[in-house]
């Protein structure tokens, strides 16, 4: 049976991926329902399938996650028709996101023609990054072209803030460091809840090791491929669909397949990645100048138990240390009584951020 959407006030969030569209329905703040789609018929069947479970025809709004705001996208933005032109130009800065962002906004205009859209994006919660960080090591004139660090998954960072306001005042008002580890995976350091650093840059693609994604190599390894004769696209494809813990492991870029493998090459491609996002939580503490508390999040921060003890032993040395029977049981507090800096598990929750941000737009209709 389709979900009921048929409040003035109701919303409509979608996101969609490489492979699958997921949607959330709400009505003020309360979530009635929401599911996922495939899309590996293509978008325009993936959108159909996501309208016959929901009945939108009355909703205030439909609410996008864009991963890519690019330079011009600060802000919650009504999709348009030029909105939806400059978005397609930077494609090419987070493909395995953009491209499907930017098809479901122009099936859903042909689809529901009245319908208002609005687009939220990932880059915007990182504006707050000094100059310092946003600039790359790069010619200046690149800058002004738009070729600068922008950091992901701020959505995600916007959902934690706010839950930390009510959950710790150190974690709040101090220097936080947030790990959003899933199959993406990314670090922000968090000053009284504002990004001052991130791992991702120009692209997704950089930082952490993530699922399929390399993050952070050598450039130089870019023009080794180029001189032994492979194409952009297949280097596009080797780093960010056959690298990271599926290259090193050659079994799967799942966590949680890896921890139940027996095999070396799956313990060792969970010890790479362990160490990367603790390399990265030092960088941060360098930036931040110091560490009041560390949260995990996402589906690997929030169920995997011993890549979280894996990280925090990395990080002994510092007086940082988690309580076991917390950590195993995935509790919100995870720190030991004499840990240095606080340690957390939440849940985030991109969606319900979205409706937040949309609110202005409902008020306005």
């Amino acid at each position: 049976m389709g979900t009921e959407v048929t409040r003035s006030n109701s919303v409509l969030v979608l996101n969609a991926g490489s492979s699958t569209l997921k949607f959330a329905t709400y009505a003020d703040d309360r979530l009635i329902g929401h599911g996922v789609v495939g899309v590996e018929n293509g978008t325009q069947e993936a959108v159909a399938a996501m309208l016959a479970k929901v009945d939108v025809q009355h909703a205030a709004l439909v609410a996008h996650r864009v991963v890519h705001g690019g330079v011009n996208f600060i802000e919650p933005t009504i999709v348009t028709t030029k909105v939806t032109e400059e978005l397609e130009r930077i494609v090419g800065l987070a493909p395995l996101h953009q491209k499907p962002a930017v098809e479901v906004m122009k099936t859903m205009a042909s689809m529901l023609p009245m319908t208002t859209q609005v687009a939220c994006f990932d880059t915007s919660f990182h504006s707050t990054l000094p100059m310092s960080e946003k600039r790359l090591p790069i010619p200046r004139h690149f800058f002004d072209q738009g070729i600068r660090r922008y950091g992901f998954h701020g959505l995600s960072y916007q959902s934690i803030a706010k839950q930390l306001t009510h959950i710790s005042e150190r974690a709040a008002k101090g220097k936080t460091i947030v790990c959003h580890l899933g199959s993406g995976s990314s670090l922000c350091g968090l000053v009284n809840l504002q990004s001052r650093y991130t791992t991702m840059g120009l692209t997704p693609l950089d930082g952490l090791m993530m699922g399929t994604r390399s993050g952070r190599i050598d450039p130089g390894f870019v023009f080794y491929l180029l001189n032994q004769g492979q194409s952009v696209a297949e280097i596009e494809q080797l780093l960010n669909k056959q690298s990271g813990l599926v290259g090193v492991s050659q079994i799967s870029g799942d966590m949680k397949t890896l921890l139940a493998s027996s095999a070396e090459a799956a313990a060792e491609a969970v010890d790479m990645y362990c160490r990367s996002v603790a390399k990265e939580i030092g960088s941060a503490m360098v930036v931040l100048e110091g560490i009041d508390a560390i949260v995990f999040t996402a589906g690997i921060g929030e169920n995997c138990p011993s890549v979280r003890q894996k990280i925090v032993d990395c990080l002994r040395f510092l007086g940082i240390s988690l309580d076991s029977d917390s950590n195993l049981q995935n509790r919100l507090t995870l720190h030991s009584g004499n840990s240095r800096a606080q340690v957390f598990c939440i849940p985030t929750d991109e969606q319900q951020v979205i409706r937040e941000l949309v609110e202005p737009f409902l008020s306005k209709k």
